[in-house]
């Protein structure tokens, strides 16, 4: 199964050229985007970043997910403490979307 942002793949069949969808896509495009946006960002003002359930509520085939999710979720607390000029990080988890459920 491949969804945009990871391949969903059982471990024995992932490589690394599978798992790094999920690393570009999830994990260095929202890290990415803080720091290059931290530059732009107004005094104060908040970056949030989306990682996803698989982190903590682990499914077959989600390893590489999980991964990037986790990855993200990393980032953003060691991220926090050095934050310049009172910018703010934080991540949500939300729930699956209705229109999303039966993919």
């Amino acid at each position: 199964m491949n969804v945009r942002g990871a391949n969903f793949k059982a471990v024995p069949e992932l490589t690394p050229e599978l798992n790094e969808k999920g690393i570009e896509s999830k994990l260095k495009g929202q890290i990415n985007l803080v720091l290059l946006g931290q530059e732009y960002m107004n005094d104060g003002g908040s970056f949030t970043l989306t990682t996803g359930v698989m982190m903590d509520d682990p499914i077959p085939m989600g390893a590489s997910a999980a991964m990037a999710n986790g990855g993200v979720k990393a980032f953003v607390k060691a991220a926090s403490i050095e934050m310049p000029r009172g910018i703010r990080i934080n991540c949500v988890s939300p729930n699956i979307v209705q229109e999303s459920w039966t993919r």
